[in-house]
């Protein structure tokens, strides 16, 4: 049985680790290997990952199966407004791809934010990742537009969605 339930400082570890898995198998193939494991040293080291699950105006759940935690979203405000939120994370482990788990996590997300008051979710995703721009535009997400990511020197995509 799968429950989706929000992260404590006692998921660190298990989150690191679903990380480093979906990082290697989604992006590793698209940026290279250094790129992505530099990338997730930078972006999901232990006090940045600690930072996101206590933070009061952010939203951090993880996906827990028998085998621990599968996966996990994470979404913060932006803008100065409390309207729009960035998906900022929404990884599961590819041992567990094609289960139905993201669309869980990314769901119950939603569903926070709109009891926020959220009007509009906004994420960023490769543009070389098919895999999960079918993902977002079969959950209503468009895209925006196109930009250029420094950090990992590759073209990524502005998916939005509104939310009702």
């Amino acid at each position: 049985m799968l429950t989706v339930r929000p992260a404590t400082r006692r998921d660190v570890d298990a989150i690191r680790g679903v990380a480093s898995a979906a990082w290697e198998a989604a992006h590793a193939p698209l940026i290279g290997t250094e790129t992505a494991t530099s990338f997730f040293e930078r972006e999901y080291d232990e006090a940045r990952v600690r930072s996101k699950i206590t933070s009061d105006a952010g939203i951090f759940d993880v996906a827990v199966g028998g085998d621990g935690i599968v996966g996990f979203g994470a979404a913060t405000p932006v803008e100065r407004s409390p309207r729009v939120f960035g998906l900022s994370w929404l990884y599961v482990h590819p041992d567990r791809w094609g289960e139905g788990i993201g669309t869980r996590l990314l769901t119950g997300v939603e569903g926070t934010i709109e009891r926020r008051g959220g009007e509009r979710i906004r994420l960023g995703v490769l543009a070389a990742n098919e895999r999960a721009i079918r993902f977002y535009e079969a959950a209503g997400y468009t895209n925006h537009n196109d930009y250029y990511d420094d950090r990992i020197e590759a073209r990524g995509c502005l998916y939005v969605k509104e939310l009702e």
